[in-house]
């Protein structure tokens, strides 16, 4: 009597499985889109950070030099 109970016990595990093996098919394309999504995103968000880093940088050498001339003698200076 308890070998049928297990057995039956058993059964039922391996039908749970089944199902669950089922399931998890069925979630991996739209976990793998969610996936590559978030990578463009991530990309797009470094992108834009590096973006706006560059805008503050130019905007602190805007206010960096007091005439063009000052400006003109440092991009000399920098490009030797």
């Amino acid at each position: 009597m308890s070998q049928e109970r297990a057995e039956g016990e058993l059964e039922r595990l391996r039908q749970q499985i089944s199902e669950k093996e089922r399931e998890l098919e069925e979630l991996k394309p739209k976990y793998e889109e969610m996936k590559a999504r978030e990578e463009e995103c991530t990309r797009a968000l470094a992108l834009n950070q590096q973006k706006r880093q560059e805008l503050y940088a130019k905007q602190g050498r805007g206010t960096q030099f007091t005439s063009k001339q000052d400006r003109d003698r440092w991009i000399e200076k920098e490009l030797k």
